[in-house]
């Protein structure tokens, strides 16, 4: 077997000084004015809420001031308590570099933000009917830049980052996965300093492209672990039902306990798990009738994690985005929902179908994340070092079918559906495979190596 190299851990996060910089100049520039009757923050929304979870939406239309006019609307009508902005492609990778601007991306997959004069504006139109708070997900690249941006112009409620995404494993950005990670962990960090809740968007990115259940809780206390070894205090843990496409309720459940009880095991007085679940629209219907009974039906099963917010899905969005007359609308079903089942729903966890899926995808996740001691026998913290999170992709441990033909990635892992659950399977057999003998395969090739 050739000698693995693994970076030091010194090449982790070196910029603590530049982060501080960056926290102080910025601290300075904000100063939010808490409004009448409304909390500005998103812990004290939360608290104010209580019993029922807060209501966050994606919003942008292919104008600034379509977008500022429906945001008026929105905030007008009461419904949302947090609007989170959606910048199109070209906001999100060059906002930074205007001049690397696609010029044939304009009003795509969301608003066209330009400036930071767009971001303020968008701000000011929320400053009436119920205040709402304003979020905004992470650039695909420069992501401390828009961190400290967001925060500046929209006071961004919390933080929305990936760990290895935005990167080339999805062509959003030409960073490579290594330099993706540790961005990511510094806009982990610089958001941890401003003690601002940051929410780790990554296993749902890998179920979208119909990853194995055991990778995708696997990744779920990945993301969760990097956050905590980041700083963060306040940790947005997002659960998103029905994805990949075919999942049925019942796996559903299993997978998202299994992800919620492996994330709870790093909480402790100094790292506090909020949970966000949201409908994942790849099942959805084309029908808007139909698909409004799917939202309807995937916020009632994810109720069952007690969630503290409720990631509304797109249903009606045309190729323009969603109008605010449709975001009211779908808002107003998902309170409906919380109005009729928060009273109490049936005892799912005493389903032992449920149950014994989840314990085994626990125990399979648990397997699946021994590959960082074998990667990283040299590094302090495997499970945090970006060199060899990467060898661990790189590798074929975290692996799925959409790698195939990427150069430098694997892909050489088969998914299928099986009585609704989502497993890695033996293509000479058809049948799936553990994560004992799937990584036994992997450590063979790699010492022949």
């Amino acid at each position: 077997m050739s000698e693995k190299r693994v970076e030091p851990d010194k090449h982790l996060l070196t910029c603590d000084e530049h982060l501080k910089g960056i926290h102080t100049e910025q601290r300075d520039r904000i100063s939010i004015i808490p409004e009448k009757n409304s909390t500005q923050d998103l812990l004290s929304r939360i608290k104010q809420a209580k019993p029922n979870p807060i209501l966050t939406h994606h919003f942008g239309r292919p104008s600034i001031q379509e977008t500022i006019s429906g945001i008026k609307e929105i905030a007008l009508s009461g419904i949302l308590d947090v609007i989170s902005i959606s910048p199109d492609q070209n906001a999100q990778e060059y906002f930074f570099r205007p001049d690397e601007m696609e010029s044939g991306q304009q009003y795509i997959d969301g608003v066209p933000l330009r400036s930071t004069k767009d971001m303020e504006a968008i701000y000011e139109a929320s400053r009436r009917g119920n205040f709402p708070l304003v979020r905004c997900y992470a650039g695909t690249q420069d992501l401390l830049k828009w961190a400290a941006m967001s925060v500046n112009t929209i006071h961004n409620a919390w933080a929305a980052i990936p760990l290895c995404w935005y990167s080339e494993l999805d062509g959003r950005s030409s960073r490579t996965l290594e330099e993706a990670i540790i961005e990511s962990q510094n806009a982990m960090r610089w958001y941890a300093l401003q003690n601002i809740p940051v929410e780790v968007d990554e296993s749902n990115h890998w179920s979208l492209r119909e990853a194995h259940d055991s990778l995708t809780v696997s990744m779920a206390f990945l993301a969760a672990y990097n956050a905590k070894k980041m700083g963060v205090q306040n940790y947005i843990a997002q659960f998103m039902f029905n994805t990949p496409n075919g999942t049925t309720a019942v796996m559903d459940i299993a997978k998202m306990l299994a992800e919620l009880e492996l994330i709870s095991e790093l909480e402790d007085k100094n790292f506090t798990v909020y949970r966000e679940v949201r409908a994942g629209t790849v099942n959805f219907s084309g029908s808007p009738s139909i698909a409004k009974g799917q939202l309807a039906s995937s916020t009632l099963i994810s109720l069952i994690l007690k969630p503290d917010i409720i990631d509304v899905a797109e249903i009606g969005a045309q190729d323009l985005g969603i109008l605010p007359v449709e975001l009211v609308e779908n808002c107003q079903i998902v309170r409906g929902v919380l109005k009729a089942c928060l009273q109490g729903l049936p005892d799912m966890l005493s389903d032992t179908t449920i149950i014994n899926r989840k314990d085994t995808l626990v125990y399979e996740a648990r397997t699946l994340l021994e590959c960082f001691k074998f990667l990283g026998a040299d590094s302090d913290d495997p499970m945090t070092n970006p060199y060899v999170i990467a060898s661990a992709i790189r590798e074929g441990f975290l692996d799925i079918p959409n790698f195939k033909d990427k150069p430098g990635l694997k892909g050489e892992i088969n998914t299928k559906m099986i009585n609704g659950a989502w497993y890695a399977i033996d293509t000479s057999t058809g049948t799936p495979v553990d994560e004992e003998t799937r990584m036994m395969t992997i450590f063979k090739r790699i010492k022949k190596q």
